[in-house]
């Protein structure tokens, strides 16, 4: 009302996120070539007017990586075959569509041998739950030639028409997404495995655990998945050549050792092929996921934590260049806490990383991942045989400045590289936060975000309390209409609200707005249709 102006500037990047719409024909029939046998089907000839919203050519391939843009389909694919068409955007958003290809045989090229089929399935070998986009190849022996074919939805795949007499070997791989499945609380079952704590009881937890392909479960296998998990390793690879996400076992295989699985048989043949046989299945192992929580699925899914958060803390300081600045980290419920895992964000213009000192936990270097140090990008990963509770400063961060800041506006915990999750001794998964605060530690109020977010059945909002009294919880949408109203006898210290998405009756982006007497704040969650 003075006329005074102030103003800010706001550093933000427009990123196109929304899939392309794909558009396939209902099917097309095409004809193998009388010279040779095979025909070549184009991704792209499939489409009929996929669309994107943003500029830039469309890619149309057989694979959501777009290297697959067309397909050689031959004698032993005739019939009617379901395929899915990738339409790819500019920035790499994809989504596809499914539809058939049917490849006759009018001029009679294929006639004169008799065939038959080599099908199968795909399971995970903890749930049998089907397993798509697993890669399946049939190598021809006599011809020296490769056949491949990728699972869809329910796991299955199928190599018709196959010539009788011929010799063919049947094998599997999926070697993307190696963190699937894969956290510290896989870590925490390796090392109770090896201390006698809790020993595995199934061959496949073996295998699993067998990170650097030794054919033994020992320390290096947790030095190797603790580097991966910290995203010192992009893929299973690179700790060792011959070693995969995935590893596939022969489903009528039968262990005859479960303390010592491996020379399991990871592929089969017919030699000859005399009969057709659609029961080629196999049994998928997720190595480093020793509780089986990988997703069957390549697209995976939304992980579920439902048991609340764990609120980690720091205070706030003000700095100039050229000073130490020590950022001790608390936790505000930190009981029975077996380990954790996070990345952490630093403003790498005006913080240098200078190191950790232990508090109430054991932790080293071999904790952190500082490859992207320079990006101001630390990751984590802790973990412990026994749970550790702990109301004292856990470790410290130590840090130089190089420049003038606050750890309020310098420090940020996330999923981004190595997701944000704690384990609990009672077998609980929980979200982990970091607030930064400007007083005194237990004199404050804190909202946390909700987790997990996005939601699509429930979510559980947290927050503290410095003492017991009353709170008001408010779930709004984007033009302020109250969705959903909670009256809240707070406790001193932490507490829950369990919120459904049956309960409100918009989805997409909502906020939801924590009230007490003297105090206000706002957090923005998404609730998936």
């Amino acid at each position: 009302m003075c006329g005074n102006i102030t103003n800010c500037d706001y550093t933000f990047t427009v990123e196109d996120c929304k899939k392309p719409t794909p558009y396939c024909r209902t099917g097309i029939v095409t004809v193998v070539m009388p010279l040779n046998g095979e025909v070549e089907v184009w991704a792209e000839d499939l489409d009929i007017g996929s669309t994107d919203n943003c500029p830039g050519d469309l890619i149309f391939a057989f694979d959501s990586l777009g290297n697959e843009t067309f397909r050689v389909f031959d004698c032993s694919q005739l019939g009617t075959i379901e395929v899915e068409i990738y339409v790819i955007d500019a920035s790499g958003n994809y989504d596809y569509c499914t539809t058939t290809v049917e490849i006759q045989d009018p001029n009679d090229v294929c006639s004169g041998t008799v065939q038959g089929d080599i099908a199968g399935t795909m399971y995970k070998a903890q749930d049998n739950a089907t397993m798509s986009d697993v890669d399946v190849e049939l190598f021809d022996v006599t011809k020296q030639t490769v056949t491949n074919r990728t699972t869809g939805g329910n796991g299955g795949y199928a190599f018709n028409n196959m010539p009788m007499g011929g010799e063919y070997v049947v094998s599997a791989e999926r070697n993307h997404d190696p963190l699937n499945g894969v956290s510290t609380k896989d870590l925490i079952a390796i090392q109770r495995h090896l201390l006698g704590q809790q020993a595995f009881t199934q061959a496949e937890q073996y295998i699993a655990a067998d990170i650097n392909n030794s054919e033994s479960v020992t320390a290096k296998d947790l030095v190797e998945l603790r580097r991966l998990i910290l995203g010192l390793y992009d893929s299973f690879d690179e700790i060792e050549a011959d070693q995969r996400s995935w590893r596939f076992v022969d489903k009528d295989h039968v262990f005859t050792s479960v303390t010592s699985p491996w020379g399991y048989p990871e592929t089969r043949s017919f030699a000859p092929f005399t009969t057709s046989d659609r029961d080629v299945d196999f049994r998928g192992i997720k190595i480093g996921d020793i509780d089986g929580s990988a997703s069957a699925s390549a697209r995976g899914g939304l992980s579920s934590r439902s048991n609340g958060t764990l609120g980690l803390v720091a205070k706030d300081v003000t700095y100039t260049a050229g000073e130490e600045i020590k950022v001790a980290v608390t936790g505000e419920n930190f009981e029975d806490i077996l380990g954790y895992q996070y990345t952490l964000h630093f403003d790498a213009n005006t913080l240098v990383y200078a190191g950790v000192e232990s508090g109430a936990l054991e932790v080293s270097a071999a904790n952190f991942g500082l490859h992207s140090i320079s990006e101001g990008v630390i990751t984590t990963s802790w973990n412990s045989t026994e749970g550790v509770s702990s109301d004292e400063v856990l470790y410290t961060l130590v840090f130089t400045s190089k420049g003038a800041g606050s750890l309020s506006g310098s420090l940020r915990l996330d999923s981004e590289v190595t997701p944000a999750e704690a384990y609990t001794d009672g077998g609980e998964t929980k979200g982990v936060s970091l607030e930064v605060r400007s007083t005194d530690i237990s004199s404050n109020y804190a909202l946390y975000q909700n987790n997990p977010n996005p939601f699509g059945d429930a979510t559980i909002i947290s927050f503290t309390l410095p003492e017991a009294i009353e709170a008001q919880l408010t779930v709004f949408d984007l033009t302020g209409k109250v969705l959903k109203l909670v009256e809240v006898e707070g406790v001193k210290g932490y507490n829950e609200v369990v919120v459904r998405s049956g309960e409100l009756s918009a989805s997409g982006v909502l906020y939801y707005q924590l009230d007490t007497k003297d105090f206000t704040s706002t957090k923005r969650m998404v609730v998936l249709n």
